[in-house]
């Protein structure tokens, strides 16, 4: 078998917490405040050609052309048209190449693969949301640094991608350490990214982190508005409530009355594949039938399969597999007395898969329910969710949820975050055992943690209300004041003061050639609320 170990078993981690102290800016002179941000070495247009060929997809450069007086949207047709970078690269490394030649393996091995109209159309619909919001506060928050022919130009990367689409070997170690031509890291330009980011600052040590995109709709508001948006707010009023209804409080009797189930539903994506590539979906006839032969044809042996490959498991499949053991064990013990499961963890039969709404291959999971194992679920609604004390987030294709854990800090009950190897723009402002008991990213600590709140409930009470209080803080105007001159003034201050234009015309011939061989997109006023994209995409 594997290296499962029964998470009751691990011990149980100290606690590690920081003072819960949140930087609120009251002045109305956006360059006096003080922000704890990342000091940006300053660059050049050497430092933009070497970052480009690291990435395969999802990066975009944005070029002020003082001449027009216009932001320039640019993107390297020749990199960015792979759907998924094949992990194939990893020769040495644990993978199974079966993959290869199934309608379920979640990435194609050709790299010049020309995008699927859907996923195009979702990346697109990122720059649609992310360049507004970009260059309104760049034109609007920097007006004598953008003055047409008078001023020089100013070069940034964007990234869209859930994680920044760096080559997997510039993110794994050794391997970055054996290109250091090719993935010359420490040299890269500033990356403005609108997803989740690596913890590991060796990665992408330029990586500038900015706002998810799915959040940029609130700042575009309160950047041309000064309003807060309506997701914030109705965040904030059904906050604590159950199904809406029943504030929590301490005479309240909300909390003892939520059903003591951990509770997770979601689509079966695969996990950070550069840092994880042996992580990878289930197939029960590949996967499952073999070892049944030796842990029998029943559903104790399907469960006993998937702890035999537990160390290939997805977060997501590790969940699923604690589930069907509950499960069991509580059909067992129900024949004595009644017993909830103490973990409920699905794929949903509708998921989102880059903004999308998919239904997932369905015949992969009925091998699984003919056994009696439940792999998948109907969606349940916000109101539903309320209704347990047990939340976790665990995270998907970029190891964290945009959605998920924001919903669910505001739940009646308390959240048990998943630290992944990357986290989002908001995650370091949550403290844990503050505002949340933290998970480890194998899952191994989730039952101890489990036992731990069900026997400390006052404790995780009071969890649960400081992150119902973070979800209400947010539709603060000072907050969102200060949330949005960290991220469109200060980091973009860094960034400005950090570029060194072009200073003779041979560097510009240079950068020009070099441009030719990128493709022209769109272009961006810095007034508009829309920017002119074109609807490009490869043709097959």
């Amino acid at each position: 078998m594997g290296n499962y170990q029964d998470p009751s078993s691990i011990e149980l981690r100290q606690p590690f917490g920081a003072s819960d102290v949140h930087h609120i800016n009251n002045n109305n002179d956006m360059s006096e405040s003080e922000y704890d941000l990342p000091k940006v070495t300053p660059y050049n247009y050497d430092n933009v050609f070497v970052t480009a060929p690291a990435f395969n997809r999802e990066l975009f450069l944005l070029y002020y052309n003082p001449q027009l007086d216009e932001f320039l949207v640019y993107i390297n047709e020749h990199k960015d048209v792979s759907l998924f970078v094949c992990v194939a690269v990893f020769i040495n490394k644990i993978i199974r190449v079966s993959y290869l030649n199934t309608n379920t393996f979640p990435f194609s091995c050709n790299i010049y693969q020309p995008y699927e109209s859907k996923y195009f159309s979702a990346v697109w619909n990122r720059l649609y949301t992310t360049l507004p919001t970009l260059t309104y506060a760049l034109r609007n928050h920097f007006p004598d640094r953008f003055q047409g022919p008078t001023s020089s130009e100013f070069i940034i990367y964007i990234s869209t991608g859930d994680t920044p689409k760096l080559s997997c070997d510039c993110v794994i170690k050794e391997e970055r350490l054996k290109r250091p031509n090719y993935c010359q890291n420490q040299n890269f330009a500033p990356i403005l990214q609108f997803g989740s980011v690596y913890r590991d600052p060796w990665i992408l040590p330029s990586v500038q982190t900015m706002p998810v995109w799915p959040h940029l709709p609130c700042f575009a508001e309160w950047q041309r508005e000064g309003t807060i948006c309506e997701e914030l707010k109705l965040r904030r009023d059904v906050a604590g409530k159950l199904g809406g209804e029943e504030p929590l409080d301490e005479s309240s009797s909300v909390w003892s009355a939520l059903i003591p189930t951990m509770i997770w539903r979601g689509s079966d994506y695969f996990f950070l594949i550069c840092i994880h590539p042996n992580l990878l979906p289930v197939e029960f006839d590949r996967d499952i039938t073999p070892r049944l032969e030796s842990f029998g044809k029943s559903a104790r042996g399907v469960v006993q399969s998937l702890l035999d490959m537990w160390d290939n498991l997805t977060p997501r499949w590790k969940g699923l597999a604690l589930t069907s053991i509950a499960k069991l064990d509580a059909e067992e013990a129900n024949q004595q007395q009644s017993t909830v499961p103490w973990i409920d963890i699905k794929f949903t039969v509708k998921s989102k898969v880059h903004g999308h709404e998919v239904e997932p291959d369905i015949i992969r999971y009925e091998p699984f329910q003919d056994y009696g194992i439940d792999a998948t679920s109907e969606s349940m609604s916000l109101a539903q969710f309320s209704q347990y004390k047990y939340h976790i987030d665990i995270g998907g294709g970029g190891g964290t949820t945009w959605y998920g854990t924001a919903e669910k800090l505001g739940m009646p009950g308390v959240l048990f975050h998943h630290l992944s190897a990357s986290k989002d723009y908001f995650h370091d402002d949550l403290k844990p055992w503050i505002h949340y008991i933290p998970i480890n990213e194998d899952l191994s600590n989730l039952r101890k943690m489990f036992d731990w709140a069900e026997e400390h409930s006052e404790a995780a009470r009071k969890i649960s209300e400081a992150g119902i209080e973070y979800v209400k803080n947010q539709a603060r105007p000072e907050v969102m004041k200060a949330k949005y001159e960290k991220y469109f003034f200060h980091t973009l201050k860094g960034v400005i003061d950090a570029y060194q234009p072009i200073q003779n015309d041979e560097a510009k011939a240079q950068v020009d050639n070099w441009l030719s061989n990128w493709s022209l997109v769109g272009k961006c006023n810095g007034h508009d609320e829309i920017c002119d994209l074109k609807n490009w995409r490869i043709e097959d």
